[in-house]
């Protein structure tokens, strides 16, 4: 039986947490190969979750006229133009240069043709082969159905984090990891191939579902994985292997303008993912907390020899298991708000992780905000998270994360509500300036609350409750989805800009107030662990007790 002091604290037994880095290395070989497997699958999750956006792109139709019988020609003698414009600077254009390059007319018989409504549309093919909006008729008073897929997916999203963060902490990160993997895999060729749209968006919802999954896993993966002074990278990499997904989804849709055929591109390369079994081990700190120490025991010294290091026998003999009993249990999502301390960082996470989802999201699928031609403006958008995210790693460790989440959200907040204020018919360069800061500053955030968030909890009930923080962020995305999609379109944009601007100006204060820093602190096993720190922060400030007098977590 290990020794104890006054206070109850054990001498002479060490964290995993401690044990770990003393012995692995805080970085190492391992940890990078570990890392770059998790990412992988960012750089498709994130290129196939917005794909809808090129899928769903709204291409000029007009009404079918009788008299054309089974002509598919978009120009038709029967009808005149209304307006020309430049198809990448919306410059209006006059109707005589319709059949420039460049140039794109639309009729006014869109949806009523001689006082009834069309049943049947002629696409313009110009510059944009075959679509879902064109295929399932995606036009005029159908139009919320775009807005439902996209928000099908989130809602899959929504279900998956929770369901995940369970699976992840009850059965192994690995397990939930797989699963999550290899299911997206057959939906992912399923919507290639769809005849319906009901049937395309129970796929879309099944992707979604699989997506939150990998996002989850990938993180907490990534967490337990490197050491305090190194966690950052974890959140970091995935940002930036998510970025060059949407960079690479840009990139790809203006060439492959067929929907179905974009759907494949990024379905084929999910196959690989079938190897991963043998290539991701299971998380350590599962499986310490778990006391499966012989597995653990396996993959340490795998992972050692990766390192170039040695690995005591019987290592966790030396472990402080002061709070075994604990480990030992399944806690649940009750267990979130059942001491006070969880309870507060639970509460307001439960409020910043919907907002930056909603404000991350809108703009992302409202990427017309800049003008001009979609494809650009897609690829601008995508191309700001990269020095957002930079921005992550040089500063996270340097200015703490509390202060990038609740800065970079107040920023972002008044950003938007700036865009008020600026004429949609600006110059390109503004609009582009306004856009960076506002995409900017809300992906610094997003990506810092990725390393901060599962930081707050213990790794006891870690997967749980990253897991549920990100089901409950979803519900933004969903907002954001009939909100940039939709409503944005039939009322304006202020629907948008004030919601989202006010929602991230008092995230912002919250996370500011009420949550703490953990830069640099080793990560808690325990719920004891989070409500004893507190009380010795506490104690250390009224009492103005020595640090060594009490071991540190």
């Amino acid at each position: 039986m290990s020794d104890s002091n006054s206070q109850g604290v054990v001498i002479g037994k060490m964290k995993f947490d401690d044990f770990l880095f003393k012995n692995l290395g805080e970085i190492g070989k391992f940890q990078i190969i570990q890392l770059i497997f998790v990412c992988i699958p960012m750089v498709l999750v994130s290129s196939d979750g917005l794909s809808w956006t090129f899928a769903s792109l709204e291409t000029p139709f007009r009404c079918k006229v009788p008299e054309e019988g089974n002509n598919k020609i978009y120009k038709n003698e029967y009808l005149n133009f209304t307006k020309c414009y430049d198809r990448k600077t919306e410059e209006r254009k006059n109707i005589e240069d319709w059949n420039k390059e460049g140039i794109t007319c639309e009729y006014s018989e869109k949806c009523w043709l001689d006082g009834e409504k069309c049943e049947e549309y002629v696409f313009d093919h110009s510059y944009i082969s075959y679509t879902a909006t064109e295929k399932w008729g995606i036009v005029c008073d159908h139009k919320w159905i775009k807005a439902l897929i996209q928000a099908v997916y989130y809602i899959g999203q929504l279900i998956g984090s929770y369901l995940f963060g369970i699976i992840g902490d009850k059965f192994g990160r690995k397990v939930a990891l797989y699963i999550a993997l290899t299911l997206q895999i057959p939906f992912c060729f399923l919507i290639v191939f769809s005849p319906w749209w009901i049937v395309y968006g129970i796929g879309r919802f099944m992707i979604g579902f699989s997506h939150a999954g990998v996002y989850l896993l990938a993180n907490v993966a990534g967490l337990e994985t490197f050491g305090p002074k190194y966690r950052r990278m974890a959140g970091v990499a995935i940002g930036m292997f998510s970025a060059i997904g949407q960079i690479a989804l840009g990139v790809i849709a203006i060439f492959v303008t067929n929907y179905a055929h974009l759907h494949l591109i990024l379905a084929i390369p999910t196959l690989i993912f079938i190897s991963y079994w043998w290539l991701v081990p299971e998380s350590l700190r599962w499986l310490v907390s778990k006391q499966y120490y012989e597995k653990a025991d396996k993959v340490l010294r795998k992972a050692a020899k990766i390192n170039g290091k040695e690995i005591p026998d019987e290592w966790w003999d030396d472990l402080d298991k002061s709070n075994s009993e604990e480990k030992c249990e399944n806690l649940t999502t009750a267990d979130l708000f059942r001491t006070k301390e969880v309870r507060k960082r639970t509460l307001v996470l439960f409020f910043v992780w919907p907002t930056i989802s909603m404000v991350y999201y809108g703009i992302s699928m409202k990427a017309d905000v800049l003008g001009g031609d979609i494809y650009m403006n897609f690829i601008i958008s995508s191309a700001i998270e990269v020095p957002a995210i930079l921005l992550v790693a040089l500063l996270s460790d340097r200015l703490g994360r509390r202060l990038l989440v609740a800065g970079n959200l107040f920023i972002s907040g008044i950003a938007l509500m700036l865009n008020l204020i600026i004429d949609k018919n600006v110059g390109f360069v503004i609009a582009v300036i306004q856009m960076a800061i506002a995409k900017g500053s809300i992906t610094t955030a997003f990506a810092t609350l990725l390393i901060y968030s599962p930081e707050l909890y213990p790794t006891i009930i870690r997967n749980t409750a990253t897991g549920l923080s990100a089901t409950i962020a979803r519900t933004g995305a969903i907002l954001a989805s009939f909100i940039s999609m939709w409503i944005v379109e039939r009322y304006g944009k202020i629907y948008m800009i004030i919601p989202f601007g006010t929602c991230a100006i008092i995230a912002s204060i919250l996370t500011f107030v009420f949550l703490p820093e953990t830069m640099g602190k080793p990560l808690a096993d325990t719920m004891a662990d989070i409500e004893n720190n507190q009380e010795y922060e506490k104690l250390s400030n009224s009492e103005e007790t020595e640090p060594s007098s009490v071991s540190s977590k």
